[in-house]
């Protein structure tokens, strides 16, 4: 008997590590959170007011992304642009949005023959962009974040 209750106490005392439980410091969670994101997606799109019906990720990007071009093309339209020679391209305009929903062109890039041809295209492209309405930025995890976008513009001088 004295030899049963030794070997339950020996089992009893050896046990113990099995229920530990092994503690995580606050840093080494952060660090293997960080490494579980996905930096290049966001949860929601920036969007204006007209866009915030949408609750699907794509119906409000393509939301987003039409009222941009829509205020590019009628910009586009606006300005009476006119040329010597007959002119189509794509210009790839860059678009930073920041957390607090600022709008602003980061870079053009237009191919030197249409600058040359319509100098005036990179104002015109920058005042589309700064008469868009307020825009709610992007979120990543219920934080606003910054995003880029490239918005490719067609250019054809034949239907302008």
């Amino acid at each position: 008997m004295k030899h049963l209750i030794l070997v339950c106490i020996l089992l009893l005392a050896s046990s113990c590590q099995f229920f530990e439980t092994e503690k995580i410091s606050s840093e080494t969670f952060y660090e293997e959170e960080l490494l579980t994101i996905d930096w290049a997606d966001i949860d929601q799109y920036p969007g204006f007011t007209q866009c915030e019906a949408f609750t699907d990720k794509i119906e409000r990007r393509d939301c987003f992304l039409n009222g941009i071009a829509t205020s590019i093309h009628q910009h586009i339209q606006e300005s009476r642009i006119t040329t010597v020679t007959h002119l189509n391209d794509t210009v790839q305009m860059i678009l930073r949005i920041d957390a607090e929903g600022q709008m602003a062109v980061k870079s053009l890039r237009i191919d030197s023959i249409m600058l040359k041809q319509i100098p005036l295209l990179p104002e015109v492209l920058e005042a589309s962009i700064m008469d868009l309405p307020k825009v709610t930025p992007a979120y990543k995890r219920g934080i606003p974040v910054q995003t880029e976008f490239v918005m490719p513009i067609s250019i054809n001088t034949e239907n302008l």
